[in-house]
């Protein structure tokens, strides 16, 4: 029964630690390329970890939302990718450009479409 018990948790976090790995890396990704505006040549350090708090408040909140509704909806996982990493990038750092939202929803989307084609990958 205990090993039975074990199995099971151990599943269980193995697929939400997953989960969190592959949402930190579509938000690292997205808020990296919205931060310079797609010149990698200004990339610094400050951006990688701006963007790494972004991807790990995003990936956080991805896998506690995971418990709320159920994600197995692909469609779904891709609105609520973008939407928690929209939250992330206006809660964590101010924007680049446009309105206090602007950079933010950018990054949302951007994640939501790699969200879309990484689904589509990793089938």
């Amino acid at each position: 029964m205990y090993l039975e018990t074990w199995i099971k948790v151990k599943n269980h976090l193995k697929a939400k630690s997953s989960l969190w790995c592959k949402k930190f890396s579509e938000a690292w990704i997205a808020c990296s390329t919205m931060m310079v505006q797609g010149d990698f040549t200004v990339f610094t350090k400050a951006h990688a970890l701006t963007a790494a708090e972004v991807g790990a408040t995003a990936g956080i909140g991805v896998v506690l939302t995971s418990y709320i509704a159920n994600l197995d909806n692909r469609f779904l996982l891709h609105w609520v990718t973008g939407v928690v990493v929209m939250l992330a990038d206006i809660a964590v750092h101010p924007t680049h450009f446009g309105d206090v939202w602007s950079e933010a929803v950018c990054t949302g989307i951007g994640a939501m479409i790699l969200s879309v084609i990484l689904g589509k990958i990793y089938r």
